[in-house]
């Protein structure tokens, strides 16, 4: 933090860490650089998104060995915003690009994690190409639309996984490209199932 007096850190969202963030916020006396937002609704996580120049993300295995599956849906949107990304080989993140738009490390090297977060800080002049690199992949395959034409295209489709409904970034992405009435129809007649990884398509012969 001393070598980086201008960084400071917001924190969004909650869990039942916050009290031990608090106290090592409080005994490095980092109070005036580390902000814990606590839970945000969409809007401001985006103004947040907006407003951030990094974003760092590490994601790692539980203890009980869930991974959540796929690529966290946080770290997509910050790549559709043009952020530089610092995160962790973890499931599928450097399947979205994640490689190009920032610095991966292994997951529970720590002592990695930090060299990478101090190397984007102490060299900020590729953030813009890293962030323009990243919205690139997320646009070549993580819209509502890319995912609709991959449906069409696919024979003998039998039913569709996506994200849990309109409230979630995929759902938000089909109202934003009026495809919901699609995805209505194509309901009617095939299975849908609703989860946090992504779109998964599932072929008849499965």
């Amino acid at each position: 933090a001393a070598d980086f007096p201008q960084a400071h850190l917001r924190i969004l969202g909650d869990g039942p860490q916050r009290t031990e963030v608090e106290s090592t916020v409080r005994r490095h006396g980092l109070g005036d650089r580390v902000v814990l937002e606590g839970y945000v609704d969409y809007a401001r996580h985006l103004a947040a998104l907006g407003a951030a120049q990094l974003y760092l993300a590490p994601s790692r295995t539980a203890p009980d060995g869930d991974t959540e599956g796929g690529a966290p849906v946080a770290l997509i949107e910050a790549q559709a915003s043009g952020l530089p990304i610092v995160s962790t080989r973890h499931a599928d993140i450097p399947e979205i690009g994640a490689a190009v738009a920032g610095l991966l490390s292994p997951e529970f090297d720590d002592a990695a994690l930090a060299a990478n977060l101090r190397s984007m800080l102490a060299h900020p002049e590729p953030w813009p190409a890293m962030g323009r690199a990243g919205r690139r992949q997320v646009e070549s395959g993580f819209t509502a639309a890319t995912q609709v034409r991959l449906a069409e295209q696919l024979n003998g489709l039998s039913g569709l996984i996506i994200p849990g409904g309109e409230s979630t970034t995929i759902g938000k992405l089909a109202v934003a490209f009026s495809l919901m009435e699609a995805l209505r129809e194509f309901g009617q007649q095939h299975a849908i199932w609703g989860t946090c990884a992504g779109a998964i398509f599932l072929s008849s012969d499965i």
